[in-house]
């Protein structure tokens, strides 16, 4: 398999109606056996892919959609694939798992945070603290403010126990999650004022609650 044919057969519209496609795609990116660059193509397409295919009602979304068999096929294969120890792959990864997040957290994918949080807390498989952490970070840029309360309470002990390790200054170095705890923090401050202001900004343009 090579990178021209992973790129004509997304290009093929009609490969792209057979249930499996998406399936096809990660297995592509989670075969360890196959070249970098054609893994980390395959990742890509994926993602072009769940944005078009994957929530029916997006603005973006074109038939044909992705069948629930199949999500729970590509959510499970990108879930294992986070440890890659390619660091490129497991961006193109990471993203493709936040742009199903974006549509799946927390109700169709509640296993998601535990599982992200389990690869931060072993220390014993670093690429699995490093994948976790690229997925918080891509993620947490992507969720709204609504998300955001339920996603701090859970992920601040575990930031904070992986900047107390020796290895803290390392990761923090590299994956910046001082970036993440502050967008974080931020994020939940502007809540904190908004649900303060919001009865007399409603009250002003006679909005409803």
């Amino acid at each position: 398999m090579s990178y021209t044919y992973v790129s004509v057969l997304y290009e093929d519209q009609e490969q792209i109606k057979f249930s499996g496609f998406g399936v096809a795609l990660s297995k592509v990116t989670a075969n360890m056996e196959l070249p970098v660059g054609l893994r980390q193509l395959a990742a890509v397409l994926l993602k072009q892919f769940i944005k078009k295919h994957w929530q029916e009602g997006d603005e973006l979304f074109e038939h044909p959609a992705v069948s629930d068999d199949d999500k729970a096929v590509i959510r499970k294969l990108l879930l294992l694939t986070l440890d890659d120890s390619h660091t490129k792959i497991c961006t193109a990864i990471s993203m493709a798992v936040a742009s199903i997040a974006i549509y799946d957290w927390p109700e169709e994918w509640p296993e998601l945070l535990p599982y992200l949080l389990n690869l931060m807390n072993n220390r014993i498989n670093m690429n699995g603290v490093h994948g976790g952490l690229r997925c918080l970070a891509l993620l947490s840029g992507e969720l709204d403010c609504e998300m955001i309360p339920r996603l701090v309470p859970a992920l601040f002990p575990h930031l904070f126990s992986i900047v107390s390790s020796p290895e803290g200054l390392m990761i923090l170095q590299i994956f910046g999650v001082e970036s993440i705890v502050f967008s974080l923090l931020l994020l939940q401050v502007g809540l904190q004022l908004w649900n303060k202001v919001r009865p007399r900004h409603c009250q002003h343009f006679g909005l409803r609650l």
